[in-house]
This record gives structure tokens, C-alpha cells and sequence, in this order.
């Protein structure tokens, strides 16, 4: 399509990477997760290729490019929840408010964060973290608050 949009009209479209991950995909209304990438348009080499007649290597280099800029944004975890306490970790490890980090180093930690919980996910002590990060945005949802606001909180819950 991108080849075609260059043929036709001759401007170059951005492709935007994007990932998508089911949890229970064979079941109707399952919780997903859509990952959306860093927009980029197609090398002046692919472009000429496809020009030249040289299709297949045009999309080849193209469908590369694609696959390198979609495994940036799609993390794997067995479960909805584990995804999700994957990334409350990351944010709880470093707020939002600490700024100085480009989307590349953004996406580099949440792969970190996913690639360290699938080595170690069978450890106890993890387990019971996600335990504890699970309960956590449990209470946050009950509070209808996010874990950004909670520092705002002048309220004290100890009795």
C-alpha cells in the first residue's frame, strides 16, 4: 500500500508501527493491548527499488524495517494483569515527572522491565511483587484515582 500510495500520488506516507496483543483472543470481548510505534516513511533506496522494477526487494527491506520498529513496541507476559504490573512497575521505578528520556530509551526500559519479569517471573520474591502491584492498582481503581495522583493526596489513610 505505501509502494502504491508513492506510485499514484507521489508523496511518501508515514507508516506508524503498531502491536497488538489479546489475551484471550478466542474469547468475545477479551482485553487487548495496542502498542503504537515511532511513525517513519520508506528509505529513498526503497523507494527507488520498488521504482526500478525491484518489488520484492523493495518490500522485503520495507517489511524488515517494519518488523524492527513493531518488536520496539510489543512486549510479551502471559496475562493482562502481569503486562499491567509490568508497566506500573516501570512508571512506579521512574515517575513520569523525571523527564531527559526520549521514546527510544522509554521503549529500551519497558523491553528491560518485560524481558527481566519473563526470566525471573517463577521467583518467588516477583511473584509477590506483582501480588502487591496487582492489589495496588486494585486500590487505585476502587479510589478512581491513577498512580500519578496519589503523591497529590493530602489525606492520610493510616489510622
Amino acid at each position: 500500500m505505501t509502494f502504491g500510495t508513492i506510485e499514484k500520488t507521489g508523496q511518501i506516507p508515514l507508516v506508524v508501527p503498531s502491536g497488538l496483543k489479546y489475551f484471550k483472543r478466542h474469547a468475545f470481548r477479551s482485553r487487548a493491548i495496542i502498542e503504537f510505534g515511532r511513525p517513519f516513511k520508506p528509505t529513498k533506496k526503497m523507494i527507488n527499488l520498488y521504482m526500478s522494477g525491484e518489488k520484492k526487494k523493495a518490500v522485503t527491506l520495507m517489511l524488515k524495517e517494519l518488523e524492527s520498529r513493531i518488536r520496539e513496541v510489543v512486549y510479551t507476559a502471559p496475562s493482562y494483569n502481569e503486562l499491567q504490573a509490568i508497566y506500573l512497575a516501570k512508571s512506579l521505578y521512574i515517575p513520569k515527572n523525571v523527564s531527559g528520556f526520549s521514546p527510544e530509551q522509554e521503549n529500551e526500559m519497558y523491553q528491560r522491565f518485560t524481558k527481566g519479569y519473563n526470566a525471573m517471573k517463577d521467583k518467588p520474591e516477583l511473584k509477590e511483587l506483582v501480588e502487591n502491584i496487582t492489589s495496588y492498582r486494585k486500590m487505585l481503581r476502587l479510589m478512581n484515582i491513577e498512580d500519578s495522583q496519589v503523591r497529590l493526596f493530602k489525606q492520610s489513610f493510616v489510622t
